[in-house]
């Protein structure tokens, strides 16, 4: 390529640089979010409130309104109407207005400290881009109503599932998720389908207090517009947007058609087929009929790394390739063959030399090893568009099994202990602190070398088993000095498999010497590896 005159390379550089900046929100300020509202296309009014000394910003859009009212740059309400658009979205707009009120006054990330710097306007960018975006798609049916009809099927088939499955947990995590509108700093249907220690989780407590500081995985339910290619193509399987509440019976369950266990009533959940809607070209003319231009979307938050085939077999269509090697997309940062060491601290740990290894902890060294001949591929997957609502539950069957394995691995490559070490003795003098170090730099030359780590960690070989179910093998030393096998088997719906065995098993027909059921119920409560190999040989 030729060299274009310095004058010409520094315009190129202007215009990238000019469209990096445009491409960001910028700072929290009324001129910026009146500015990243009229990039986006809405319109943009002012007029004094009520209040005096109050000034009213309007971002307004073909369905909905927002009212930002402000004292120069304060806050003082925020208000979202959706006019006359039937369903829900009405009575819940409240909800949405509170969080975008969140994203333009938001808590200072240390309480009692004002932020040295104005924070970022990228959440309500967010937040006001998936509404316009569906309001820009909303032009021959109100893709709002249709959103709010998909929560109010879904929260039925929800209270049912929480009412005669076991609670809360048991049908967020098992059966169709959590529906919520509004909710954990974004506008919109948002969908939980599966908890981190979800065992440990009080089911009696709901509610978003219970759940703070405790990771959740969940869609985010949109409107996209459907690719052009697909449709001219004929080979989308993707139906269009509809817009109706009509997805379940009031029944919510019936019994199975193909009930092979007659004495057990077998119920599933009895979906109806809402008529696809027509947009007629020509008034009057059914002839001149088309679908809608927009189709649902679940927006994944955070994305599962999946392997390629399990994401073709939910979405046939799919024109994407592979990103790349699973083990690499799931834990990015390890090589394999690496070492990698983690201190586990499990209380009432005692070595065999009488010393309460509670108190430094339990160093072990992971190793993931590569034990399939052929490569698995898989991407990372943020969106899957899909038709119906009863797609989402095979989906969450999916996502729950690699949201599951992603955990585990990520408990010995990733997450730091799993408990918090003991608290610290009293602090010493420091001149006594200076000369304890000093003697153990003399006497040690130095840090631990990765040679002396090695020899004083518990080595753990991990393999990913992609044959028949995914899952891992895990090779750990027994305190008797032979070798332990898990082989670990992640379903769908994250329902475990356990084989375990070792190298005095044929001697004493003996294995890891723990019910296979007790360790699958350790895994389910602490989703740590770790912590589950050191319970393990503490029962030895």
């Amino acid at each position: 390529m030729p060299q274009l005159p310095p004058d010409e390379n520094k315009k190129r550089e202007l215009a990238e640089i000019l469209k990096l900046l445009a491409s960001k929100p910028g700072r929290i300020s009324i001129p910026a979010v009146e500015r990243l509202a009229k990039g986006m296309g809405l319109e943009c009014y002012k007029e004094d409130a009520d209040t005096p000394g109050v000034t009213r910003l309007s971002l307004a859009a073909k369905i909905f309104l927002l009212d930002i009212e402000h004292s120069g740059n304060k806050i003082v309400r925020v208000q979202l109407d959706f006019g006359s658009t039937a369903g829900q979205s009405g009575g819940l707009a409240p909800q949405a207005a509170a969080i975008f009120r969140k994203n333009l006054v938001p808590e200072p990330k240390i309480p009692g400290r004002t932020a040295l710097f104005t924070p970022s306007l990228s959440d309500f960018s967010d937040n006001l881009n998936r509404l316009y975006r569906t309001d820009k798609l909303s032009t021959s049916l109100n893709c709002f109503t249709a959103i709010t009809g998909i929560y109010q099927s879904l929260q039925k088939i929800y209270e049912y599932e929480r009412d005669n499955m076991g609670g809360e947990i048991t049908a967020l995590c098992f059966g169709s998720g959590r529906p919520r509108m509004h909710i954990r700093g974004k506008v919109g249907l948002s969908i939980d389908y599966w908890k981190e220690r979800r065992a440990l989780s009080n089911k009696s407590e709901e509610g978003d207090s219970s759940e703070e500081g405790q990771r959740l995985w969940r869609v985010l339910i949109e409107v996209e517009e459907v690719p052009p290619d697909f449709g001219t193509m004929g080979i989308s399987s993707i139906t269009p947007v509809r817009a109706t509440s009509h997805w379940v019976s009031d029944e919510v369950k019936k019994p199975k058609e193909d009930n092979l266990f007659g004495d057990i009533e077998e119920l599933t959940t009895d979906w109806l087929e809402p008529p696809l809607e027509d947009v007629m070209d020509v008034a009057g003319d059914p002839s001149q009929s088309r679908p809608p231009s927009a189709r649902f979307v679940a927006r994944l938050d955070p994305p599962v790394v999946l392997p390629w085939h399990e994401e073709h077999a939910i979405h046939p269509n799919l024109m994407l390739g592979p990103d790349g090697q699973l083990e690499n997309l799931i834990l990015p940062n390890v090589s394999e063959n690496e070492s990698i060491y983690r201190r586990v601290y499990v209380p009432h740990s005692t070595s065999t030399s009488g010393r309460d290894e509670n108190e430094e902890g339990i160093l072990h060294r992971y190793q993931l090893q590569n034990s399939h001949l052929k490569p698995v591929v898989g991407r990372r997957v943020s969106e899957i568009p899909f038709s119906h609502p009863r797609d989402l539950l095979k989906i969450f069957q999916v996502l729950r099994q690699f949201a599951l394995l992603t955990t585990l691995l990520e408990s010995c490559f990733v997450s730091p202990g799993s408990l918090e070490p003991p608290p610290q003795p009293a602090e010493k003098d420091n001149k006594v602190d200076v000369l304890d170090d000093l003697n153990s730099f003399l006497q040690d030359d130095g840090a631990m070398d990765d040679e002396s780590m090695s020899s004083n960690a518990l080595p753990v070989d991990i393999m990913l088993e992609p044959e028949h179910s995914f899952g891992l093998r895990i090779v750990f030393p027994n305190k008797s000095s032979s070798i332990a096998n898990l082989q670990l088997q992640v379903g769908r719906n994250a329902e475990l498999k356990l084989r375990t065995s070792s190298t005095e098993e044929a001697r004493n027909d003996s294995s890891v010497g723990v019910d296979t059921d007790a360790i699958k119920k350790a895994l389910r409560a602490s989703e740590d590896i770790g912590l589950v190999l050191e319970w393990i040989r503490q029962q030895q």
